[in-house]
């Protein structure tokens, strides 16, 4: 089965679309701002997004993977839990932020 990565999880994918695609005269330099994804293409979330591929291709084990689909369902409950959640300015808030060296 071919590894095909694309523009949308990848900056290789915006690399190789590019020089298919684009016609160039001049020498390519891949810059993050070719991609339109460059928000979802970071570091951070480079084992959620391309551990799957890994897996399938032999390059990381089941249990590396697992642990990666932990990873992103526990964030993914976290942000259902922050989005659920408000803070609300009140008095008891306050004296909190104050506690802790920030205004209020």
């Amino acid at each position: 089965m071919p590894l095909i990565l694309t523009r949308d999880n990848s900056y290789i994918g915006v690399l190789v679309d590019d020089l298919l695609t684009k016609d160039l005269i001049e020498p390519y330099r891949m810059y993050t701002s070719r991609a339109e994804y460059r928000l979802v293409l970071r570091s951070d979330n480079a084992d959620i997004r391309l551990s799957k591929f890994g897996n399938d291709i032999g390059l990381i084990t089941d249990e590396q993977y697992r642990r990666v689909v932990k990873r992103e369902k526990e964030i993914d409950r976290l942000i259902s839990k922050l989005k659920a959640s408000s803070l609300n300015p009140d008095r008891g808030n306050n004296i909190i932020l104050e506690k802790m060296g920030t205004k209020p």
